[in-house]
């Protein structure tokens, strides 16, 4: 058994504790020697030369001794902490292990929470000479024998992979089995929630493509993410979305980021979501609210990338369930022709507001059921745009529980203008109401 109270004997502690009062200087001589240095008075006399040398001699070697004696604890200390680490490792993790609770649920249980975890299998691309997978889940199977076979047979608990893509240097036949094994096989025919990242040189030959189910009715929730590749939604349409191929019985959630020059690709590609009945989730990099998409029916939730040029109102009309809508990059060139009120749109986030914005972008649209706000505005002055967002709550008659707004450039104005806004809009904003600015 190691010893109760210390690790140095008695004697150790005593010669170590004599030598520090010994070695350390008196205040009072330590006082005389500083006042000497900066009066520069020096030795002056052979004598006291000598005198002051053989206690810096005195002292160089006390500093040796310490030097010696912190390496020999140094490589005492390196011991212990190995010591303590193998005692955590051998003696006590093991043991812990066993009696944790969670060794004794069924499997049942393990699995609703294995499955609540909501694990991510990914595969890194970012630096091309990484292969390899990255998950909470392998941990899992490390556990014991009993858990390994309980997630892998569990095809849920695969279910929810991303892959990136990138130019880099062919890809080991070993490792591609294994991403195969993992996103494919192990997945089985349970419903899969995927992210595809693409970068601009991207090549869509890449085998590792083939992990993503061409059945579009296993999707789940599937994001696409592409904003810099070429040529990126015209392989996505050739390869998932070809003719026919309109009924997504199971996805409740798409996103797609595509850059301009594909901006009609991805219109057309979300066309042909038709006959999605779970979709609520949609977040796409461009949109035009002109043309009629029968997807937007049934949303909660829409985020678009880039919304120049285009009608609030117009896209509303489309989304009747939205809940929660966050536009970007928004300037106005179409004025609304006609009132509408929405009336179960709670959170409107607009970012990015350009300066084009105009004043008359929220004319006869109504939010009654607005409760959260998020106005971020881009151009030197934005005491118009606050004005226009000022009649949008007051014909609403909301109760906004949540403000934000930001500005990317400050002048000595804004706030005056804040302070106008808040003030022109104080009957629309709850008592507990939290304001960001």
């Amino acid at each position: 058994m190691p010893p109760t109270k210390t690790a140095l004997c008695s004697n150790c502690r005593s010669h170590l504790d004599n030598f520090v009062a010994e070695a350390t200087l008196a205040k009072s001589e330590l006082s005389e020697l500083l006042q000497r240095n900066r009066a520069n008075d020096i030795p002056k006399t052979p004598a006291e030369r000598s005198q002051m040398k053989l206690i810096l001699d005195e002292a160089q070697g006390d500093l040796g001794w310490c030097d010696q004696a912190i390496s020999d604890l140094d490589k005492q200390l390196a011991k212990l902490k190995k010591c303590r680490r193998d005692i955590l490792r051998k003696r006590i993790a093991p043991r812990q292990s066993l009696l944790s609770p969670i060794r004794r649920l069924p499997p049942e249980i393990l699995i609703l929470i294995f499955t609540n975890l909501d694990l991510l299998v990914a595969h890194n691309y970012l630096f091309f000479w990484q292969n390899r997978l990255e998950s909470e889940i392998f941990a899992l199977t490390w556990v014991c024998t009993q858990w390994r076979e309980l997630v892998l047979s569990q095809s849920q608990l695969w279910a929810r992979f991303k892959v990136e893509l990138a130019l880099f240097h062919e890809i080991p036949t070993q490792f591609l089995n294994f991403a195969i094994e993992c996103f494919k096989v192990r997945s089985g025919t349970a419903q899969v929630s995927f992210t595809l990242v693409g970068y601009s040189d991207t090549p869509f030959t890449l085998p590792i493509l083939d992990v993503i189910p061409r059945a579009v009715e296993r999707w789940k929730a599937a994001r696409f993410e592409a904003a810099t590749a070429k040529k990126f939604v015209e392989f996505l349409l050739e390869r998932y979305f070809g003719p026919g191929v309109t009924t997504f019985p199971y996805l409740e959630s798409f996103a797609l980021l595509a850059n301009e020059a594909e901006k009609s690709k991805v219109f057309e590609l979300i066309r042909s979501l038709r006959h999605c009945p779970r979709l609520r989730h949609l977040s796409v990099s461009h949109l035009d609210p002109s043309v009629t998409f029968t997807v937007m029916t049934n949303l909660t939730s829409l985020e678009l990338r880039d919304f120049a040029g285009h009608c609030l109102t117009q896209l509303l009309k489309q989304c009747p369930s939205l809940k929660q809508l966050t536009v970007r990059n928004f300037t106005q060139v179409q004025v609304p022709t006609a009132d509408y009120c929405h009336t179960r749109l709670s959170q409107l986030n607009i970012e990015k507001a350009k300066g084009g914005l105009g004043t008359e972008w929220s004319s006869g649209l109504r939010l009654p059921a607005l409760t959260h706000l998020l106005f971020n505005y881009q151009s030197e002055s934005w005491s118009e745009a606050l004005q226009e967002l000022a009649n949008l709550l007051l014909r609403s008659k909301c109760s906004l529980t949540q403000i934000q707004l930001t500005k990317n450039y400050i002048a000595d104005s804004d706030a005056s203008a804040k302070a106008k806004f808040l003030s022109d809009v104080s009957s629309v904003i709850a008592p507990d109401a939290r304001i960001d600015f």
